[in-house]
This record gives C-alpha cells, structure tokens and sequence, in this order.
C-alpha cells in the first residue's frame, strides 16, 4: 500500500469537532486523560472525561493550553481499572444505527486499506472510537431482538483483527519509527496504522475473555445476554470446530486477584461461548494470521517482526493459549521461545539500534507463567540467559557505542552472579554455570572485543575489568592480554589511558605472579615525568599485590634490582630533593602508598633488611627524614609487632651497620643548626617547614623516634652524646626551642626539682648516667 505522508503536524482544531477524543488534562490525577467533545463555540469547548465516574461535564477554554492529541490512550485509559463495578459513559449511547455505522467503517477499513484516511483520522477510527465502542458493546445487556447487530459487530472486529495482522508485517519499520518519535502517529499515515497495534492486542484479549473488567458478572456481554445469547450465535457464527480446544479450563490461567468469585463464576458459565467465538476466528484464519506475524518478511529495513512489539504479542499468544489442551499450550509456548532463539541470532543492523538488551528478559520474566508451560523453570532460565548471552555478543560486536557497553555491561552481570552462592542467594542465580561461562568468554573473545583494535573506548576498558577478574580468579586469563592490553592502549588519548590504568588496577590484585611480571614491566618503564594520581594509585594498588605474602617465594627468585617491584618507584618519589622528580602532590600519594604497604603488609626479611636501611641511610644523609623516622616506626611497630626477638636482631644489625644513635645526634645538630641560621634576626615565632610540619614539631618528632629505640633496651646513648643533644637543643634559637624537649625524653619527671630529679635508667651506659647527673645537678645549683 502506497500511503500518503503527512509533512505539517495538524492544527489544534483540525479535530475539535462534537464527537471527536481529546487528550485533556485532568486537574484531579494532574495528568492528560481521554476526554470527549458534547459540544465547541470559537473560544470553548464542552467535555466530558472518558470513564470517570460521579464526574460533570466541563468547558475548557481553547486558551488554557490543556488540550493534547489524542494519543496512546489506552495507557491512562480510566474504564480499565478491574475494580469498578460499571464503567461510567453516560455521553454513549447504543443504538443500532450507530452500530451499523461501526460495522461499515470497519468494514470501509479493511476493504480500502485505511486509504483516505488522515493520521489523525486513522487514530480516531481504530485507537478510540471503535475501542470504545467494543468496550461498551462488550460489557451491556441488549435486549433479545438487538443482541443480532451487537454480535455482528464483533464478528467484524473479529474479520478486523485478523485482518490487521495480516496487514502489520508491511508495517515493521513504522512501527520502530513510532518507538523513536511518538509525535509521528499524526504526522505520518503509516505510522499511525503501526500505532494500532496497541489496541487491536487489547481488543483482541476483550474479545476472549482475557481482561478482568470484563469478566466481572455486571460487565460481561456473555455474562448479562445468557439467556438469549445461543440461538443468536448460531444465527451470527457458523458451526463450531473444538478440535484441539479444551473444554474444561484451567481457572489459574487466568491469574486472578484473591478473593475474584464472580470471575470465576462468569468464566465458567460463559466459557462454551468463548469457546465458538474462538472456534470461528480460528475457520477465518486468524490463528494463522497471527502465526505469520512471526515469520520471514521480504521486507527492506525489517525481516522479523521488532522485539520491542513482541510484547504485546506474545501477551495475546498468552490468552490464546488457554484455549488449547496442555500438549497444545506446551507446544504454543516452545514456538514462542524459538522464535526468540531464532529472532536474536538474525537481527540486523537496524534490529540492534532499535533493541533494549533486557527486552527478551523482561519477556520471559513477565510471561514466566506462559513459557513454563513448555518449559520448567530451570529451562526456562537457562535458555533466558542463553538468549542474553547472544544478544549481548551481538550487541558487542555493534557499531553503536550506547550498544557496546550496554553488551559488555551484562556480560559482566552474568560474572557477578556467580560470585554469589547459588542456594542462598536466589535473586543472583545464573542457570549457566562457572565453567561454561569462561568457555563462552574465551570462544567469542569478549576481551578482544572491548581492549583491543582500533574501536576501544574508555567506557569498554571500564567495564571489562570485572569480566577480566573473574577470568583471574578461575585460572582461565591468558597472561599474553597483558602486553596485548597495554600496547594497544598506551599510547592513546589520555582518557583511554586513565581507563587503562584503572583497568589494571581492578585487575592487578588477581593477577598470577606471571602476570605481574609482565605487568611490572610495563609499568616501570613509564617515565617520572608521566606520572599523576592515576599512575600512582595504580602502582600502589600494583604494589601491594605483587609484594602480597603468596608471592613472597617468587619475588626472592628475581634478581635484586626487580625482587621488590615498583616499591622502588615509590621510594624514589616520596623522598624530598632539590631536583623534585614530580610534584608535591604525587610526593604525598607515593608516601601514603609507602606506609600502607609497610604498615598493612607482612614482608620478607629481606625486604624489610634492604628498606630498614634506606631509612638511616636518609637520616645520616639529612633528607627525608621525616618519610625515613616514619618508616622506622611502621616497620618495627607493624612488621614485627609480636616478634621481641626479630626486632631486637633487625635493630642490633642496623646499628653495627650505621650506629643509629649517633646519626639521631649529628641528624638533630644538623637540623637545629639550618634553623638558627634561617631565622637569623627574625622576630620570634613557630616555624613552618616545607608547609607542613611546625619547627618544634620536627624537633619533637626526631626526638621522640630516638625516645622509642631506646625504649626497646637494645641501644645506650652515651654521655657525650646526651652532652651534645643538651647543648643544640640549648642554645638559643627564634623559635624558642629549648631543652626541656629533651628533658621530656631523658628525665622521668619534667620539672626541674633537683630533690626528685631521677635519671631514666634504659638510657646510658654506667659512666654516662653518672657524668651527666652531676652536670645537670650542679647546673642547677649554680641557678
């Protein structure tokens, strides 16, 4: 059919005729609702609200701006709700002229193929005018004499729906264009009869009982004209053929609300009439119209029919089914989900562009009850998800980047179930299982897909780490990704760098020693002047996995300059030089990376040896020595918090190395000495260093250091050492750092009472604490 296009969106009032719909909005739900027009003058016009009961009639002012098309009025259609008792339509009224006048327009329909007919028109005809006039025709009591046009009226909407399924294939492209554009169903004559579609489904289940309003004793056609109805029908419809259909129904079809007996009532006392009406749609063809909306379509843009219409389909192929016998149900839903099977592993390019990934799962789950009766509920979930599955893969390999990550995004969903078990957990269960899903992942090389080739995004990279995880935990990632995964990635835009490298900082933690190897050498040889918080939190993160306690065995097989991995880079970093390697930022980030590993995780001794060292070799050299004295805290506090004997031995092996206490002593000269020269003749004041720690908290923090390991009863500070502690921290500086920070550590009271005055006994050999009792005591007396 060669159907004329609309290109101006119609006036307002190109439908504001007495008799025609209108969306109105509704000031008590505050939302449009199907409204009808009694009456229109040049400023006004009169309505009355489509099955709302205890309502009067209101008069809209064309100026208000209240007025909408009418349009998808079946989704706030007010006389669906199941609960009320009669739906309230006081302006229709049923006469036989009227309906005659249905009948032809029907008739006029299908016999000019909606030729003639505006969008507007098409919509007024099929969506509403006919819709209503079916509802109201199937929930009222007619007389003996009358009941003759009503039932012809619905064996011509019978002759109508089948029909419209014959005609809808030729509409599959519309139909998806209206998905895209809803204003189009007035714009464009062809989407407008796609749009249809909604309403004939509906009708369809009014017609065969599927709908509760109509079901209930005071609004069933069947229900109200019984006595009447049988020698009628045999008059209107033809003599039946139950072949294959069920006499005795099975009332959970129906899936009631509790307590519905005057359903059930109504159902099996109109069943056999049910039963003839579907009998004669059945000799018309109708069965197999329907059947062909799910076949092979010689179209240009849509060989099958768009899954997002499916829904409404299978909806219908749901109510169809409780006409049949079990076997007959069975077989009705198998076809169903072949279909499916068969409509994922054939969608075309414009299939994918138009489909939601959870379409074909929101089907199944919302219609479970139908397809278990071909399947049970463990087929059915395994056969869902091997659909998902597919649909992802096709989604993946998509030119559409929206498409792509939402593919890789439900890939990765399946890999989050499995974390969960599977018997306490029964939300997350996945019918596939663990070993299944790995083969499926690497035969249709997901990864390559998303990290690899010129198509790469940062939003793919994002998304496949869990999907690479879940490969590390179960032995199944091929360490060769490594190199593939950062080459390819390197060098590209800085977003897909960061992307990178959060990629293989999610990953790094499950890799094997093999692939931190690989890894590590792609990290170190990333240059100084490259690195930013990014870099730095993937190294810690790196860091701390390679230098984990499993792999303690591997790393002392490596050679020396490798055994320790990027702790190296880190150590390098966070030291303070007058040639910064980076900024102070990354300074920071490399320090904190330092301690947590220090502080978190157990190392091997010769770890702990090598750094342990490092950390006094800064202190004798005067440089970072608030990052070392830090480190010697962690490592003695954290690394051997319960081992008195390891930290006695690391500490006696530093100290015949590099004499700990005397480096403090020459460390604390050295510091007071750069203080007094670089406040020469300033005003007296507390001092910031490099923006972070006070003078006398820098003083205190080395003297407090030096306090500890002489706690630890391996190390004696002599006299001459105390002697030159005393006199630096004496004389006289701006920032009024005196000796009683060094009293604070070697005398046990702070007060200088000479009566009490005890020297601590942890501290001196025996000649020192004697020397230096009697200098402090007689100092004292001289004051």
């Amino acid at each position: 059919m060669d159907v004329k296009k609309s290109k101006k969106k119609p006036e307002l009032n190109e439908q504001l005729f007495v008799g025609n719909y209108i969306d109105v909005f509704h000031q008590g739900s505050k939302q449009h609702k199907l409204a009808y027009i009694l009456s229109k003058s040049e400023k006004e016009i009169e309505i009355t609200y489509d099955g709302i009961s205890r309502k009067d009639n209101e008069i809209i002012k064309l100026s208000q701006n209240k007025i909408n098309f009418a349009r998808r009025f079946t989704i706030n259609y007010t006389g669906d709700d199941f609960r009320q008792s009669k739906t309230s339509r006081d302006y229709l009224k049923y006469s036989r002229d009227e309906c005659d006048k249905y009948i032809k327009e029907l008739n006029s329909i299908m016999q000019n193929n909606f030729q003639g007919l505006s969008p507007i028109e098409i919509c007024l005809s099929v969506r509403v005018r006919q819709f209503i006039w079916l509802d109201m025709v199937l929930s009222s009591e007619f007389p003996s004499k009358e009941l003759a046009t009503p039932l012809e009226y619905i064996k011509t909407y019978f002759n109508f729906i089948k029909w419209y399924f014959e005609q809808f294939p030729k509409y599959f492209a519309d139909y998806m264009r209206l998905q895209n554009n809803q204003e189009l169903y007035i714009l464009d004559e062809r989407a407008s009869i796609a749009a249809c579609l909604t309403e004939v489904c509906e009708a369809f289940c009014m017609l065969f009982g599927s709908i509760w309003r109509v079901l209930k004793q005071e609004n069933s056609f069947f229900y109200l004209n019984y006595d009447n109805l049988q020698s009628q029908l045999e008059k209107v419809f033809p003599a039946p053929n139950f072949q294959n259909f069920t006499t005795n129904h099975n009332i959970d079809d129906w899936n009631l609300y509790q307590g519905a007996t005057d359903i059930v009532k109504c159902i099996k006392k109109t069943w056999p009439f049910y039963l003839r009406t579907m009998s004669y749609f059945k000799q018309i063809g109708g069965l197999q119209a329907w059947e062909g909306l799910l076949k092979f379509q010689d179209n240009a843009e849509y060989n099958y029919i768009p899954l997002k219409a499916m829904q409404r389909i299978v909806l219908t192929q749901k109510y169809l089914s409780q006409y049949f016998q079990s076997s007959e149900q069975a077989q009705m839903a198998k076809r169903t989900f072949e279909w499916l099977q068969n409509r994922v592993n054939n969608m075309s390019v414009q299939d994918i562009k138009d489909t939601d990934i959870d379409q074909v799962k929101d089907l199944t789950s919302d219609h479970q009850y139908y397809f278990q009766k071909g399947f049970t509920e463990d087929q059915l979930n395994r056969l869902t998800d091997e659909i998902q599955l597919q649909l992802s893969l096709k989604f993946l390999k998509s030119s559409f980047l929206e498409k792509r990550v939402k593919g890789i995004s439900e890939i990765k969903d399946f890999t989050e179930k499995l974390k969960f078990d599977q018997q306490t957990n029964l939300k997350f269960r996945s019918s596939i299982s663990k070993d299944d899903l790995i083969k499926w992942i690497q035969q249709n090389k997901i990864l390559d897909q998303t990290l690899l080739g010129d198509s790469v995004h940062p939003e793919l990279i994002k998304r496949s780490s869990d999907v690479a995880v879940f490969l590390c935990r179960n032995q199944a990632f091929e360490v060769d990704y490594i190199d593939k995964i950062w080459t390819n990635n390197y060098d590209k835009h800085e977003t897909t760098q960061l992307a990178l490298y959060e990629f293989f900082k999610t990953v790094s933690p499950y890799l094997s020693f093999q692939g931190i190897e690989k890894l590590y050498n792609h990290i170190s040889a990333i240059p100084y002047s490259k690195y930013n918080e990014n870099i730095v939190s993937m190294i810690k993160t790196f860091t701390e996995s390679a230098l984990s306690q499993r792999f303690h065995e591997q790393q002392l097989s490596l050679s020396p300059e490798k055994r320790f991995m990027t702790f190296n880079q880190l150590w390098e970093l966070l030291q303070d030089r007058d040639d910064q390697l980076t900024n102070s930022v990354i300074q920071e980030q490399c320090f904190q990376a330092a301690r947590n590993i220090i502080s978190q995780i157990p190392q091997t001794k010769q770890f702990i040896s090598c750094y342990f060292g490092k950390c006094f070799e800064l202190i004798g050299s005067h440089k970072s020595v608030y990052q070392a004295i830090s480190f010697v805290h962690y490592f003695l506090d954290k690394q051997f918090k319960d081992d008195f004997n390891g930290k006695r031995e690391l500490i006696q092996s530093t100290d015949d190395k590099y004499n700990i206490i005397e480096l403090f002593v020459q460390d604390i000269e050295v510091y007071m000495e750069k203080v007094r020269q670089y406040f020469k003749n300033d005003i007296p004041q507390d001092i910031i260093l490099y923006g972070v720690q006070k003078l006398s908290q820098n003083v205190f923090f080395r003297l407090q250091m030096l306090n500890y390991l002489l706690q630890q009863n391996h190390l004696k500070i002599t006299y001459e050492q105390s002697v030159r502690l005393w006199d630096t921290l004496s004389s006289k500086t701006k920032g009024g750092i005196q000796k009683k920070e060094l009293n604070k550590i070697l005398i046990t009271n702070y007060q200088m009472d000479t009566n009490q005055f005890r020297i601590c006994p942890i501290y001196f050999d025996k000649e020192g604490e004697q020397k230096f009792f009697n200098i402090c005591l007689m100092q004292s007396r001289q004051k």
